[in-house]
């Protein structure tokens, strides 16, 4: 079976360089590969990061996301950030076939329905996880 089969949806290459890798994963099934073809500061990846992820659990389409992404990039006060804008890809590279909402956005509950408990933390200071249906990450 292949990733896709399990649910993979996206893959995020947060490293420089791997767009081989990338090809490789779109090849394999994953329907919507992101990363860069250049080194990344930790600076610009934070920049990139929370764009993407915001857009994604706003529930933009991939596609709409990673051009909200750019958009991000390319607004940065920082001129190297700026620039990186230009080695981001999404694979693969065929016209409409990003369309695909990853996190649909949640009604909000309906009176007398039970809310969510909030995040935690486990110790002062520690990050906060975040788990939502096909998703795991750590908020920053």
């Amino acid at each position: 079976s292949t990733p896709a089969d399990c649910g993979v949806r996206l893959v995020v290459l947060n490293a420089c360089r791997l767009r081989a890798v990338g090809v490789q994963f779109s090849r394999g099934g994953i329907p919507h590969v992101v990363g860069c073809a250049v080194d990344l500061r930790e600076t610009t990846s934070q920049v990139f990061l929370r764009a993407l992820y915001g857009s994604l659990f706003q529930g933009s389409t991939v596609a709409r996301a990673f051009s909200a992404t750019l958009v991000a990039l390319r607004s940065d006060p920082d001129a190297a950030t700026r620039a990186s804008a230009e080695h981001f890809y999404l694979l693969p590279e065929e016209p409409g076939v990003h369309n695909e909402v990853l996190f649909p956005p949640e009604r909000p509950p309906l009176v007398g329905e039970a809310e969510q408990a909030p995040l935690t933390c486990a110790a002062p200071g520690a990050p906060q996880m975040l788990k939502m249906t096909g998703y795991v990450g750590r908020l920053s």
